[in-house]
Protein backbone atom coordinates (compact mmCIF):
# COMPACT_ATOMS: atom_id res chain seq x y z
CA UNK A 1 0.00 0.00 0.00
CA UNK A 2 0.95 3.63 -0.33
CA UNK A 3 2.44 5.44 2.84
CA UNK A 4 -1.37 6.66 3.52
CA UNK A 5 -2.62 3.97 3.44
CA UNK A 6 -4.59 3.30 0.09
CA UNK A 7 -3.87 1.49 -3.01
CA UNK A 8 -3.75 -1.60 -0.89
CA UNK A 9 -2.82 -4.45 -3.11
CA UNK A 10 -2.91 -8.32 -2.61
CA UNK A 11 0.56 -9.57 -3.86
CA UNK A 12 0.91 -12.84 -3.09
CA UNK A 13 -2.45 -15.02 -2.64
CA UNK A 14 -1.63 -18.63 -1.72
CA UNK A 15 -3.29 -21.11 0.71
CA UNK A 16 -0.12 -20.64 2.88
CA UNK A 17 1.07 -18.14 5.05
CA UNK A 18 3.12 -15.73 3.45
CA UNK A 19 5.09 -13.27 5.87
CA UNK A 20 8.17 -11.02 6.27
CA UNK A 21 8.26 -9.33 3.08
CA UNK A 22 11.32 -7.08 2.43
CA UNK A 23 12.60 -5.14 -0.75
CA UNK A 24 15.41 -5.26 -2.57
CA UNK A 25 17.33 -2.59 -2.74
CA UNK A 26 16.35 -1.28 -6.64
CA UNK A 27 12.59 -1.89 -5.20
CA UNK A 28 11.97 -4.22 -8.12
CA UNK A 29 11.55 -7.51 -6.13
CA UNK A 30 10.22 -8.55 -2.93
CA UNK A 31 11.83 -11.63 -0.56
CA UNK A 32 9.61 -13.24 2.38
CA UNK A 33 9.26 -16.15 3.59
CA UNK A 34 5.80 -18.99 2.92
CA UNK A 35 4.89 -21.92 4.48
CA UNK A 36 3.73 -23.46 1.24
CA UNK A 37 5.71 -26.06 1.16
CA UNK A 38 4.81 -27.44 4.79
CA UNK A 39 1.58 -29.42 5.18
CA UNK A 40 0.73 -26.78 7.64
CA UNK A 41 1.10 -23.96 5.80
CA UNK A 42 0.34 -21.62 9.01
CA UNK A 43 2.90 -19.27 10.72
CA UNK A 44 4.48 -20.73 13.57
CA UNK A 45 3.57 -24.54 12.64
CA UNK A 46 5.82 -25.62 10.00
CA UNK A 47 9.21 -24.35 8.45
CA UNK A 48 9.65 -22.06 6.32
CA UNK A 49 11.03 -20.78 2.81
CA UNK A 50 12.23 -17.84 1.10
CA UNK A 51 10.87 -17.02 -2.37
CA UNK A 52 11.47 -14.22 -4.54
CA UNK A 53 8.46 -12.05 -6.57
CA UNK A 54 9.19 -9.45 -8.93
CA UNK A 55 7.34 -5.68 -8.29
CA UNK A 56 6.59 -3.01 -10.49
CA UNK A 57 7.12 0.57 -8.93
CA UNK A 58 5.25 1.73 -11.18
CA UNK A 59 1.71 0.00 -11.59
CA UNK A 60 2.07 -1.57 -7.59
CA UNK A 61 1.78 -5.39 -8.73
CA UNK A 62 3.58 -8.02 -8.64
CA UNK A 63 5.14 -10.47 -11.52
CA UNK A 64 3.37 -13.82 -12.34
CA UNK A 65 6.35 -15.85 -11.43
CA UNK A 66 7.10 -16.95 -7.63
CA UNK A 67 10.76 -18.20 -7.75
CA UNK A 68 12.14 -20.45 -4.38
CA UNK A 69 15.52 -19.61 -2.86
CA UNK A 70 15.72 -22.13 -0.47
CA UNK A 71 15.20 -25.21 -0.13
CA UNK A 72 11.45 -26.90 1.04
CA UNK A 73 12.89 -29.07 3.69
CA UNK A 74 15.06 -26.84 5.57
CA UNK A 75 13.39 -23.95 7.66
CA UNK A 76 14.62 -20.72 6.87
CA UNK A 77 13.32 -17.40 7.62
CA UNK A 78 13.60 -13.27 8.45
CA UNK A 79 15.84 -12.64 4.76
CA UNK A 80 17.85 -9.39 4.11
CA UNK A 81 19.11 -8.05 1.07
CA UNK A 82 23.06 -7.10 0.88
CA UNK A 83 22.49 -3.52 -0.14
CA UNK A 84 24.26 -4.32 -3.34
CA UNK A 85 21.42 -6.53 -4.42
CA UNK A 86 23.18 -9.77 -5.21
CA UNK A 87 22.77 -11.55 -1.79
CA UNK A 88 20.17 -12.14 0.55
CA UNK A 89 20.98 -13.35 4.48
CA UNK A 90 18.69 -15.25 6.42
CA UNK A 91 18.19 -17.81 9.35
CA UNK A 92 18.30 -21.11 8.80
CA UNK A 93 17.93 -24.20 10.69
CA UNK A 94 19.15 -26.43 8.66
CA UNK A 95 21.95 -27.22 10.42
CA UNK A 96 19.81 -28.05 13.42
CA UNK A 97 20.35 -25.46 15.15
CA UNK A 98 19.34 -21.34 14.16
CA UNK A 99 22.27 -19.25 12.39
CA UNK A 100 22.84 -17.22 10.41
CA UNK A 101 23.15 -17.87 6.68
CA UNK A 102 24.17 -15.94 3.19
CA UNK A 103 22.88 -17.22 -0.73
CA UNK A 104 23.55 -15.52 -3.78
CA UNK A 105 19.78 -14.33 -5.58
CA UNK A 106 20.48 -17.10 -8.14
CA UNK A 107 20.49 -19.56 -4.99
CA UNK A 108 24.28 -20.43 -5.65
CA UNK A 109 27.41 -19.55 -2.95
CA UNK A 110 25.18 -21.00 0.39
CA UNK A 111 27.44 -19.63 3.17
CA UNK A 112 27.00 -20.43 6.95
CA UNK A 113 28.19 -17.00 8.45
CA UNK A 114 27.31 -18.37 12.63
CA UNK A 115 27.99 -21.67 14.14
CA UNK A 116 26.94 -21.06 17.47
CA UNK A 117 24.78 -23.23 20.16
CA UNK A 118 22.70 -20.22 21.23
CA UNK A 119 20.40 -18.71 18.69
CA UNK A 120 21.48 -16.80 15.55
CA UNK A 121 18.45 -15.44 14.14
CA UNK A 122 16.63 -11.71 12.31
CA UNK A 123 19.69 -10.95 10.49
CA UNK A 124 19.87 -6.87 9.19
CA UNK A 125 22.58 -6.01 6.40
CA UNK A 126 24.19 -2.44 7.16
CA UNK A 127 23.05 0.38 4.13
CA UNK A 128 27.11 -0.11 3.71
CA UNK A 129 27.08 -3.86 3.20
CA UNK A 130 30.04 -4.03 5.63
CA UNK A 131 28.17 -5.14 8.68
CA UNK A 132 25.30 -7.72 9.77
CA UNK A 133 23.41 -7.09 12.99
CA UNK A 134 21.43 -9.57 14.06
CA UNK A 135 19.32 -11.52 17.01
CA UNK A 136 21.36 -14.06 19.50
CA UNK A 137 21.09 -16.14 22.63
CA UNK A 138 24.44 -16.90 23.87
CA UNK A 139 24.05 -14.89 26.55
CA UNK A 140 21.50 -16.80 27.54
CA UNK A 141 18.47 -14.09 26.36
CA UNK A 142 17.78 -12.65 23.38
CA UNK A 143 20.35 -9.35 22.72
CA UNK A 144 21.24 -7.77 19.58
CA UNK A 145 24.64 -8.34 18.23
CA UNK A 146 26.75 -6.89 15.17
CA UNK A 147 29.06 -8.76 12.77
CA UNK A 148 30.53 -8.00 9.77
CA UNK A 149 29.38 -8.91 6.56
CA UNK A 150 31.61 -12.41 6.64
CA UNK A 151 30.79 -13.48 9.82
CA UNK A 152 33.73 -12.48 11.95
CA UNK A 153 34.29 -9.88 15.09
CA UNK A 154 30.73 -10.74 16.73
CA UNK A 155 29.69 -7.91 19.40
CA UNK A 156 26.80 -7.45 21.70
CA UNK A 157 25.02 -4.34 21.09
CA UNK A 158 22.03 -4.32 24.03
CA UNK A 159 23.57 -6.80 26.74
CA UNK A 160 20.23 -6.13 28.69
CA UNK A 161 18.70 -8.82 31.19
CA UNK A 162 14.95 -8.74 28.64
CA UNK A 163 14.41 -9.83 25.28
CA UNK A 164 16.14 -7.36 22.71
CA UNK A 165 15.40 -8.91 19.06
CA UNK A 166 14.33 -7.72 15.24
CA UNK A 167 17.24 -5.51 14.55
CA UNK A 168 16.33 -2.70 11.76
CA UNK A 169 19.01 -0.35 10.24
CA UNK A 170 18.31 3.61 9.82
CA UNK A 171 19.17 4.71 6.10
CA UNK A 172 22.11 6.34 6.84
CA UNK A 173 23.33 3.61 8.72
CA UNK A 174 24.11 5.61 12.00
CA UNK A 175 20.95 4.02 14.10
CA UNK A 176 19.40 0.52 14.79
CA UNK A 177 15.61 0.88 15.88
CA UNK A 178 15.09 -2.70 17.83
CA UNK A 179 11.87 -4.47 19.73
CA UNK A 180 12.43 -4.91 23.76
CA UNK A 181 10.85 -6.42 26.59
CA UNK A 182 12.75 -4.16 28.80
CA UNK A 183 9.73 -2.12 30.42
CA UNK A 184 7.50 -5.07 30.99
CA UNK A 185 6.25 -4.72 27.26
CA UNK A 186 6.90 -4.86 23.97
CA UNK A 187 8.18 -1.58 22.75
CA UNK A 188 10.28 -0.05 20.12
CA UNK A 189 14.04 1.30 21.14
CA UNK A 190 16.45 3.29 18.98
CA UNK A 191 20.47 3.29 19.29
CA UNK A 192 23.32 4.11 17.75
CA UNK A 193 25.02 1.59 15.80
CA UNK A 194 27.60 0.88 18.23
CA UNK A 195 25.16 0.67 20.74
CA UNK A 196 25.25 3.79 22.53
CA UNK A 197 21.94 6.07 23.33
CA UNK A 198 19.51 3.10 23.99
CA UNK A 199 16.06 5.26 24.24
CA UNK A 200 12.54 3.94 24.45
CA UNK A 201 10.87 6.19 21.26
CA UNK A 202 7.13 4.15 21.88
CA UNK A 203 7.14 4.39 25.56
CA UNK A 204 3.64 2.78 25.67
CA UNK A 205 1.71 0.59 27.67
CA UNK A 206 0.90 -1.61 24.26
CA UNK A 207 2.10 -3.92 21.96
CA UNK A 208 4.55 -2.28 19.48
CA UNK A 209 7.29 -4.22 17.10
CA UNK A 210 8.90 -4.71 13.74
CA UNK A 211 9.80 -1.39 12.89
CA UNK A 212 11.35 -0.08 9.36
CA UNK A 213 12.58 3.28 8.70
CA UNK A 214 11.77 5.60 5.99
CA UNK A 215 14.38 5.83 3.16
CA UNK A 216 14.61 9.71 4.72
CA UNK A 217 15.03 8.44 8.45
CA UNK A 218 12.37 10.82 9.68
CA UNK A 219 9.50 7.87 10.35
CA UNK A 220 9.23 4.58 11.59
CA UNK A 221 6.42 1.92 9.99
CA UNK A 222 5.48 -0.28 12.99
CA UNK A 223 2.56 -2.16 14.29
CA UNK A 224 0.66 -2.17 17.33
CA UNK A 225 -2.14 -3.20 19.24
CA UNK A 226 -3.23 0.03 20.84
CA UNK A 227 -6.41 0.07 18.56
CA UNK A 228 -6.87 -3.60 20.02
CA UNK A 229 -5.68 -5.48 17.35
CA UNK A 230 -2.68 -4.91 15.47
CA UNK A 231 -2.50 -2.33 12.84
CA UNK A 232 0.24 -0.34 10.48
CA UNK A 233 1.19 2.87 11.90
CA UNK A 234 3.74 5.69 10.70
CA UNK A 235 5.52 7.16 13.75
CA UNK A 236 6.98 10.60 13.09
CA UNK A 237 10.25 10.94 15.17
CA UNK A 238 10.76 14.20 15.32
CA UNK A 239 6.82 15.28 15.99
CA UNK A 240 5.82 11.64 18.21
CA UNK A 241 2.59 12.22 15.56
CA UNK A 242 1.60 8.70 15.30
CA UNK A 243 -1.12 7.88 12.15
CA UNK A 244 -2.72 4.33 11.55
CA UNK A 245 -2.78 3.90 7.86
CA UNK A 246 -3.92 0.15 7.72
CA UNK A 247 -7.33 0.11 9.79
CA UNK A 248 -8.54 -2.96 9.32
CA UNK A 249 -10.67 -3.87 13.01
CA UNK A 250 -10.82 -7.83 11.26
CA UNK A 251 -7.31 -9.65 11.68
CA UNK A 252 -4.20 -8.52 11.99
CA UNK A 253 -1.62 -6.08 9.95
CA UNK A 254 1.93 -6.50 10.90
CA UNK A 255 5.31 -7.45 9.27
CA UNK A 256 5.49 -3.60 7.57
CA UNK A 257 8.54 -3.01 5.46
CA UNK A 258 9.22 0.45 3.43
CA UNK A 259 9.72 0.70 -0.44
CA UNK A 260 13.34 2.27 -1.74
Amino acid sequence: MAPDGTQVANLTNGWADDVAPVWSPDGQRIAFVSLRDTAAGKWGMGPGTIYLIDFDPLTGQAGADVTRLTSPDTNDGWPTWSPDGRRIAFESKRSGNWDIWVVNVDGSGLTNLTNHPGEDRHPAWSPDGKKIAFTNKRSGNYDVWLMNADGSNPVNLTKAPSLDRYAMWSPDGKRIAFNTRRDGNQEIYVMNADGSNQRNITRSPHTEGLADWSPDGKRLALYSDRTDDKEIFILDLETGKWTNISQYPDGDDEFCTWSP
